[in-house]
């Protein structure tokens, strides 16, 4: 089971596939954001590199706010996530690397992002925490290599989350903020012919003003050549109207879900919370 942790929110001054995940938002007026929390990490190691940020993971899937959005609807198999054939079968063009361009999170893939529409709050929104979902299917034929792999333990390569505006047909950053893996309730490194299905939030160390009914993007790269590494769950259909899965080469719809407080906000299809 997840707990409860209340965060209070900052006064003003080819078919392509939808990722599953969260975004919390505080708006301006002092609202409460209820964010859902496992297991902390602390970042005891010798001589790590650390952030004023936190990781925290989930086995079932964690609670947002009234005014949250959301997209929890993921691929059974690994060829029905982004870039995939569509076809359940083992290696080939299916289920295995064929697709690892669209939904790796690793140092040797492209950014992977999500876009998202923020709701008619009158004066917008501060982001707080996003949470994603790893791989995570239900009947994926695979077998050796072609299984979903991860590596979430503590390395000094940072997990970079950057958060941009759209402006035209350009994503403009706004915030890059950084994370460090591992720790207590982390997945460690492993492989499975399904995946760990785990949820991750990102609590950032500094909430992000987001204007209302405007579309952004968040994305993650590994820095620093780091060994981390995670395949994002997503589905090869249009679940979420309210934005687009991307990486540096073309356009999709991640699984993601973006979660903020505030008055009036824009439903997508799925679980919004």
């Amino acid at each position: 089971m997840c707990e409860s942790k209340r965060l209070t929110s900052q006064k003003p001054n080819k078919t392509y596939i939808q990722y599953t995940g969260s975004l919390y938002f505080g708006g301006h007026k002092g609202f409460i954001v209820l964010t859902a929390v496992c297991l902390s990490v602390s970042f005891l190691q010798a001589h790590p590199v650390t952030f004023n940020s936190t990781m925290t993971y989930c086995s079932t899937q964690p609670a947002g706010t009234p005014d949250s959005v959301a997209n929890w609807t993921g691929a059974a198999f690994d060829a029905a996530n982004i870039g995939g054939s569509g076809v359940n079968a083992d290696g080939d063009d299916h289920n295995g690397f064929a697709n690892d361009q669209y939904t790796y999170v690793a140092n040797n893939q492209p950014i992977q992002g999500q876009t998202f529409t923020t709701g008619g709050a009158e004066h917008g929104y501060q982001l707080s925490a996003i949470t994603v979902r790893m791989a995570g299917y239900t009947d994926n034929i695979a077998t050796g290599s072609n299984r979903p792999s991860w590596n979430l333990n503590q390395t000094n390569g940072p997990i970079i989350l950057g958060i941009r505006k759209l402006e035209g047909t350009t994503l403009k950053i706004v915030s890059k903020q950084l994370f460090t893996a591992g720790q207590t309730g982390n997945p460690g490194s492993d492989v499975s012919t399904n995946g760990a299905g785990t949820y991750i939030t990102f609590h950032l160390p500094f909430t992000t003003y987001l204007e209302p009914n405007t579309t952004y993007g968040f994305e993650f790269r590994i820095g620093n050549g780091g060994s981390n590494f995670f395949e994002w769950l997503g589905i090869g259909q249009d679940v979420y109207a309210a934005g687009t899965a991307y990486h540096r080469d073309g356009d999709a719809d991640f699984f993601a879900r973006p979660h903020f407080a505030g008055g009036g906000s824009k439903r997508a299809a799925g679980t919004l919370e």
